[in-house]
């Protein structure tokens, strides 16, 4: 729909569509009973086409109409004379026609045909070319149809009286039952009552109001985007994008304000995205009255300033007409004309998140929200000018989401290529601790968060253990961190002895380790002792000690290491072959905190370093025989505190693993961006899980998502937890569930099932199935592949305690003297969430 003046001609476009059949836009004189006669220069330009439909009244024309008669003088508008000249496409090309009609309503909704004929058949006219066109009434009942130099004439009915509808326009109009219609036409040089002189030129830049009364009105695609204009003067005007699915908890758009828009003192205009979101009283209904209307929104001020805004209001009586503020900010940033700003409108639960750029702002509804009397959603230019004020908005719309960009139903977020986490997606930390292929292997990265991180495989019975002792390869895919202070290190080490006298905590307590890594020169060997000076401030001292210089060993070589403690304070370290000794403090006692460990860790600033080390051959206090040569998998528990876990990238798919032994333990992936409405991935159990007698293992997608009384919060109490996972039972099999079930207790402890479902969809080892979660407003809906179960929640929904979380999680839960190990791979996974993608801030084996 277009109507403006454009290179010295006025422009008008318009497009019907399917269930609106007939679309116009006309352009109104003022004093329109003042008028006979119209003439213009009319184009009708190559993008016209008519509507492919099987309506006899098809057609996609420009013309010159209005009312000029009534024939029944009956004080309303029955009886009015309606008269057009056309130029147009009915089906068979362009052609010039004429009609007369009698308005049969005083509403004017239905006609009669009183005359009609064709002036120029099709097959004589182009389109482009412009054309002398006119319309003549004699003042009577007689008219004359020129176009080209071709005229026609018609008598019509008797006149009684002049016409009540006050109406001459120039109009472009798209008429079909297909809905596919459109007209593209220009108007110029427009002459009345047989002037010399043109009433219009349209030589100024807008509408002029002294001669027409329709202003500037623009929503049409140009140049890649929707253009969203509006003239106003003397009272309001607007011009809106409608969405036909209303009840979409997402809108985001991106929004331009031209600097040709203008406001005068007294108006402003606006673009906004806004519409009713709830009510708070609910059925049965009072019109629009305690609907709550929902808006963010650009402001174009009369001194030249664009601000942003949002707010939230409630309608107080059922049209509408006077209204309450419940909340509202003001954004910080100051907007500049021909700039793209990203506005997006969330609903999540009982939040509204509001977003321009990356600037936020939330508003919590403290009420019930019950659905509104009906459900809107726009976008829309508006001119607010009280009487003797005028202004002309211009926008420009693009990259429109009801969904965050691309998801949940288009592109991938991440299908894990590899061969390391893509950390531009996820922040994420590569966790692998596993015996595979003989050996111990692990790796591990670090985290801008989290610039220093270690992992160990403690020994069991540390104190019996004086002399430790490795072939230890670090592998060449290591990466040092690019920021300051980077190392990548694998390494002996333990707690030995307490230098103090007296105390329980680890104050005191002297550390050791022999390590073979890079700090920034090469591969390198050293010894360290440290012992903690004060354990609540984190202050300790040590001393490294040299034991091979950067620039002898080598990467994917492997090498023997030892670390060996004398019993009192004195530390030999010793990598291959080549040996060197430090003494600690004085020793006092034992230590409080005594542990020995295989260990690799990675530092540095910048959060990007990785290490890839492998262990073998393990040997304790000078023995020739091997404590642990890793023959078998997993790890052994006799010998080892901690258990294997994995979370990393391997062809094509992110390894979840995780190990258990007489307790529960997992592996998770967690969501710093917990508010999200739609979670889903691809997930395998592979046949390599083992659960024993007793013991469960799942992999599930999962979170608190609500609470149901909501603040004051009492812990977790009322939180409530949704749950889709898949299980693997002490039989072997594996089953679908999903349920949501809420705490009782502040501390976790006790929980009440609100709904549960097995899926019917049988699940194997070995073969993935896609599983997701959609929260859409008090609706969840789980689907295992195309299975589908639906939960209404009939409670409030509140934020839950302590935040909103989200999580896919491997887990085995196993009593004392239980065991078992859950592998999974996880895929394709697919977010939704306001103001669109976002990334995994961690992956944690938790233990």
């Amino acid at each position: 729909m277009v109507r403006e003046i454009t290179g010295g001609r006025l422009v008008q476009k318009v497009a019907n569509v399917p269930g609106v059949e007939f679309q116009r836009v006309r352009t109104r004189f003022q004093n329109p009973l003042n008028i006979a006669s119209i003439e213009s220069t009319i184009t009708v330009e190559s993008g016209t086409t008519a509507d492919t439909g099987t309506s006899a009244d098809t057609e996609s024309a420009a013309r010159l109409d209005g009312f000029f008669y009534n024939m029944e003088n009956s004080g309303t508008a029955d009886g009015d004379i309606w008269a057009g000249v056309k130029v147009g496409n009915r089906g068979s090309g362009l052609e010039a026609w004429w009609q007369v009609s009698e308005s049969l309503d005083p509403n004017n909704s239905s006609f009669s045909e009183k005359g009609s004929g064709t002036i120029i058949g099709p097959g004589t006219l182009n389109y482009g070319t412009a054309y002398q066109v006119k319309i003549a009434y004699n003042g009577s009942n007689g008219f004359t149809f020129t176009v080209n130099g071709t005229s026609d004439t018609f008598t019509g009915p008797v006149k009684l009286a002049g016409p009540v509808t006050e109406y001459k326009a120039l109009s472009t109009s798209a008429y079909g039952n297909q809905g596919d219609g459109y007209a593209s036409v220009t108007f110029d040089n427009v002459v009345i009552n047989d002037q010399g002189s043109d009433y219009d030129d349209f030589s100024n830049t807008s509408l002029d109001q002294a001669k027409w009364l329709d202003l500037e009105a623009i929503r049409e695609i140009s140049g890649g985007r929707a253009r969203l204009n509006i003239q106003a003067a003397d009272a309001r005007n607007q011009i809106t994008l409608n969405f036909p699915d209303n009840n979409k908890d997402y809108v985001e758009a991106s929004v331009r304000v031209d600097s040709g828009s203008i406001v005068s003192s007294g108006a402003r205009g606006i673009v906004r995205i806004a519409g009713y979101y709830y009510n708070e009283d609910g059925a049965p209904y009072n019109g629009r009255e305690n609907d709550v209307w929902v808006d963010l929104r650009i402001t174009l001020n009369n001194d030249g300033s664009l601000r942003a805004s949002c707010f939230l209001s409630k309608s107080g009586d059922p049209n509408g007409s006077t209204w309450t503020d419940l909340w509202g900010e003001d954004f910080y940033q100051y907007l500049s004309f021909d700039t793209d700003y990203t506005l997006s409108i969330e609903k999540r639960g009982s939040e509204f998140i509001f977003r321009i750029g990356d600037e936020v702002k939330v508003y919590n509804v403290q009420t019930v929200m019950h659905a509104p009397s009906s459900q809107h959603r726009q976008i829309r230019t508006r001119v607010y000018a009280d009487p003797g004020a005028t202004g002309y908005m211009k926008a420009r719309i693009d990259n429109v989401y009801t969904e965050p960009p691309g998801l949940p139903s288009g592109a991938f977020y991440d299908r894990f290529p590899g061969p390391m986490i893509d950390r531009s997606k996820w922040a994420v930390s590569e966790t692998v601790r596993e015996v595979t292929g003989g050996r111990l292997v692990k790796k591990l990265s670090n985290r801008v968060d989290w610039p220093y991180r270690d992992m160990d495989t403690g020994f069991e019975n540390p104190s019996s253990i004086h002399t430790m002792e490795s072939m230890v390869t670090v592998s060449s895919s290591t990466q040092l961190d690019t920021g300051f202070y980077p190392t990548g290190e694998a390494q002996l080490q333990g707690t030995f002895y307490n230098s103090y006298v007296s105390g329980t905590n680890t104050n005191g307590e002297v550390s050791a380790s022999v390590r073979i890594g890079d700090r920034g020169a090469g591969l390198e060997a050293w010894g360290n002792v440290s012992w903690i000076i004060d354990e609540n401030t984190g202050q300790w001292d040590g001393q490294d000690t040299q034991v091979i210089l950067p620039g002898t060993l080598n990467y994917n070589t492997t090498y023997p290491v030892k670390l060996s403690y004398d019993g009192s304070n004195g530390f030999t370290f010793t990598v291959n072959g080549v040996s060197n000794t430090y003494s600690g403090p004085v020793r006092q006692r034992t230590a409080n905190d005594p542990y020995r460990s295989l260990s690799v860790s990675t530092n540095g600033s910048h959060g990007n370093g990785f290490t890839h080390a492998m262990f073998d051959t393990v040997k304790i206090n000078n023995q020739t025989s091997v404590y642990d040569g890793f023959s078998n998998a997993p790890l052994n528990t006799a010998k080892w505190t901690d258990l294997e876990g994995v979370g990393e990238i391997s062809n094509g798919r992110f390894r979840l693993n995780i190990h258990a032994d007489g307790a529960r333990n997992q592996a998770t992936l967690r969501f710093p961006e917990n508010h999200l409405d739609y979670v889903e991935a691809r997930v395998e159990v592979s046949s390599d899980s083992t659960i024993g007698t007793g013991a469960r293992g799942i992999v599930r997608i999962a979170g608190d998502y609500y609470n149901e009384t909501g603040a004051p919060y009492s812990g977790a109490q009322n939180n409530v937890w949704v749950d889709l996972r898949i299980s693997m039972y002490d039989d072997n099999s594996l089953k679908a569930t999903c349920f949501l079930s809420r705490t009782d207790d502040p501390g976790d402890t006790s929980w009440t099932d609100l709904d549960t479902y097995e899926f019917s969809t049988p699940i194997v080892f070995d073969k993935p199935y896609k599983l997701s979660i959609e929260k859409t407003g008090s609706t969840f809906i789980f689907k295992v592949n195309s299975e589908t179960h639906r939960y209404q929640v009939t409670t409030a929904m509140h934020s839950p305690a302590r935040g909103q979380h989200r999580q896919i999680r491997t887990r085995v839960y196993a009593d004392p003297g239980e065991t078992g190990y859950m592998k999974a791979f996880i895929d394709d996974v697919k977010i939704k969430k306001g103001g669109g993608i976002v990334p995994v801030t961690s992956l944690l084996l938790e233990e």
